[in-house]
């Protein structure tokens, strides 16, 4: 019996372990997809998505304008005191020169009516219209450039940590093997092989990279959570990279050639475009408020009047139903809409002329970033064959220290500009990839 219980309550145990296990582990993510839980998490996107849901909603409201509007009212009146007319006496067998107190109406009233109105012609409310749909499209436009712009901003920051992740990792190892070369040193230094520089030598160059490891961690923890807040990644979550800068780098080398630059794709440009639109439909609704608006309206009420509250029984209501036509007609307003009027043309041709600098800009940044990439490709090459030469040398400088013909100063020498060698390595293919991220979010990927 004391055997089944035990049992039940590590199987309790083991029941309640698991979320928290699961909950402090650490989540793996690939650039792809990182971006990808960027793009549904962000709050930037999610706000972008929101921005385009309220634009559709926009359609239909300016919409809902043109279409039937049906509105209800219900009034009572209830008199204190009736108003009082006067009248000539005489009309009602008075003296001359006397006037009669008159009370007219109900101590209560009642009326309830119903109103149907409708726009036959706003010239106003057509553009209006096709600047609503036109502005959903921004919208959307302005989704897609908020998407490639979280794109390369995930981008970046999976980059520069990658980065500062694998430069911690060199430093690491180099302080590895420098803690091993310490311990080797000093015990030849006791017993008489080496002298005593040696050892002070190898301690402070341990000391020095001690201090530049723990800086890498504390940098690799700033650009991850700087990765995790572009991402909408939980803060208080740690995170794991499952890309490598090498493999990336290597990707980048054989991937396919960039397609044809198309400045009118460029996104910024085509919200330009979009805006130019906006401002030109901007210009025809401030010129069709010098047309007549026309509408048509059906009114039906009953009304009620008692002297006693008792609307709800059998007594009279007395209808009235009216039916017409409004015709708004602007004639003069001391040339106020000429004055807008000419507003909108100069609003106009600004965003033109912004536009216009965009596609110069776009142009110019497309060359700046072919340049940078084949900068950055060559960079890359000499990185990576410095590289492989640094490694060489090192072999064979060990080699000779352990024989004995080699220094440990000449040791440590070749070891810093192993380590530099690496670093470079790294930076040359974080920028060989930031390079071509540039391109491709010039070319809205």
């Amino acid at each position: 019996m004391k055997q089944r219980i035990m049992i039940w309550g590590i199987g309790l145990l083991l029941c309640f372990a698991a979320p928290l296990t699961a909950q402090d582990a650490s989540t793996g993510f690939t650039l792809e997809k990182a971006i990808q839980y960027g793009l549904e998490n962000n709050r930037q996107v999610k706000n972008a998505y929101l921005d385009v849901q309220i634009a559709k909603k926009k359609i239909w409201e300016t919409t809902s304008m043109g279409l039937p509007q049906i509105s209800g009212e219900v009034g009572y009146q209830h008199f204190i005191d009736l108003p009082v007319s006067v009248a000539p006496a005489e009309a009602f067998g008075g003296p001359p020169g006397e006037f009669a107190e008159l009370k007219f109406g109900t101590k209560n009233n009642v009326s309830a009516g119903i109103t149907v109105s409708q726009l036959l012609f706003s010239g106003e409310y057509l553009i209006g219209l096709q600047a609503a749909k036109t502005y959903a499209r921004y919208s959307e436009e302005q989704k897609k450039k908020t998407d490639i712009d979280i794109r390369d901003a995930i981008t970046t920051s999976y980059i520069q940590a990658l980065m500062a992740k694998r430069n911690r990792e060199v430093l690491e190892e180099n302080q590895q093997q420098i803690a091993g070369l310490v311990k080797e040193i000093k015990a030849m230094h006791e017993a008489g092989f080496v002298d005593g520089l040696d050892v002070d030598i190898l301690v402070l160059q341990e000391a020095q990279l001690n201090d530049a490891v723990a800086k890498s961690k504390a940098f690799e923890t700033t650009a991850a959570d700087l990765l995790k807040l572009q991402m909408g990644y939980p803060q208080d979550q740690s995170i794991t990279f499952e890309d490598e800068l090498k493999t990336l780098a290597e990707a980048a080398l054989s991937a396919s050639a960039f397609p044809a630059f198309d400045v009118n794709s460029q996104i910024d440009v085509k919200l330009a475009i979009s805006g130019e639109a906006l401002s030109l439909l901007e210009v025809k609704r401030q010129k069709s408020t010098r047309y007549p608006t026309l509408a048509g309206f059906l009114n039906h009420s009953q009304n009620a009047y008692r002297n006693q509250f008792n609307f709800f029984n059998n007594g009279s209501w007395y209808p009235t139903t009216i039916a017409g036509l409004t015709i708004q007609i602007p004639i003069f307003d001391s040339r106020g809409q000429a004055s807008r009027i000419k507003q909108a043309q100069f609003a106009l041709e600004q965003v033109g002329n912004t536009r216009k600098l965009l596609e110069d800009k776009a142009n110019m940044e497309y060359q700046s970033a072919l340049t940078s990439w084949n900068a950055s490709l060559s960079a890359f090459k000499t990185a990576k064959n410095n590289l492989q030469l640094a490694e060489r040398i090192l072999e064979r400088m060990t080699i000779r220290h352990k024989e004995g013909l080699a220094t440990s100063t000449e040791l440590i020498q070749t070891q810093n500009q192993l380590i530099t060698t690496k670093i470079a390595y790294y930076n040359a293919s974080a920028e060989l990839l930031l390079a071509r991220a540039r391109i491709q979010k010039l070319l809205n990927q």
